[in-house]
């Protein structure tokens, strides 16, 4: 469905942590041709990426 996920992980500045997912797309609207999803803010890195990681396996299908 789409090459390697990417997964990025931010810090907010009240100590959650939340990933953008994005991947390759012919259907993106932004220049660079990548789709992107946020993930909800997470208690931990680990969860947010958890989350980020279940997102990425629905995109490469």
């Amino acid at each position: 469905m789409c090459a390697d996920p990417k997964i990025d992980v931010f810090k907010t500045k009240h100590d959650k942590f939340f990933c953008w997912v994005s991947w390759v797309s012919s259907e993106a609207v932004a220049r660079d041709g990548r789709m992107r999803l946020r993930t909800k803010n997470c208690d931990s890195r680990q969860e947010a990426l958890l989350a980020a990681e279940a997102v990425a396996g629905i995109v490469e299908g």
